[in-house]
């Protein structure tokens, strides 16, 4: 974990030294997030707060998208009113921060982040595994929630007329899952391994 947290710092770094100037914007946070490529799937966001949990995490993201894989890390930090990730890698250094609370939405991204890196799918996948099923049913609209599972291993599948997510997770960290692994058919597949910094 120390090593992880030095290479994290040092990308930082050299990620800034390098001219990545990033992309940014801050914005009033949505009422809703679309969840699908159908329009009419989407998390009401303000159904969502508080959020479980508070802590700092470290995960380390494989993920596979348009027949091309890439690893990457993300430093999340969870409180009941906010989360905040800032992503990066060993190759383009840093990638992206979110910030996220009840009223606002923040972005910043290098010009070497992969397309199919978006603030809505990155909140929508965290919603759709962070938060609790009776929570979620009541913030989702278009679709149906469905999970099975126990206090080890869950499943949870999001579809409309086809699974639209699909999310498996197992090891329990507190309120977050040290794996978990989220396939959008149409879209992505991300292998996600987190550990407590």
């Amino acid at each position: 974990m120390y090593r992880l947290a030095l290479i994290f710092i040092l990308i930082v770094i050299f990620g800034n030294i390098n001219g990545q100037m990033p992309q940014c914007y801050s914005s009033i946070l949505p009422s809703q997030v679309i969840v699908s490529v159908n329009p009419y799937v989407k998390l009401d966001t303000k159904d969502i707060w508080p959020l479980d949990g508070n802590g700092t995490y470290l995960q380390k993201i494989s993920a596979k998208a348009k027949g091309k894989k890439f690893n990457f890390y993300v430093s999340l930090t969870i409180s009941p009113y906010m989360l905040e990730a800032v992503a990066f890698n060993d190759f383009n250094g840093w990638l992206y921060t979110l910030r996220l609370t009840p009223e606002n939405l923040v972005w910043e991204e290098s010009k070497q982040i992969p397309s199919i890196m978006q603030p809505e799918n990155i909140i929508a996948d965290f919603l759709l595994v962070h938060i609790p099923m009776m929570k979620l049913q009541t913030a989702l609209h278009g679709a149906r929630a469905l999970e099975k599972g126990n206090e080890k291993r869950k499943a949870r599948i999001v579809n409309f007329d086809k699974v639209i997510r699909k999310i498996q997770y197992k090891e329990p960290i507190g309120t977050m899952w040290g794996h978990v692994i989220i396939t959008n058919p149409r879209k992505y597949r991300l292998d996600i391994q987190t550990a407590v910094q």
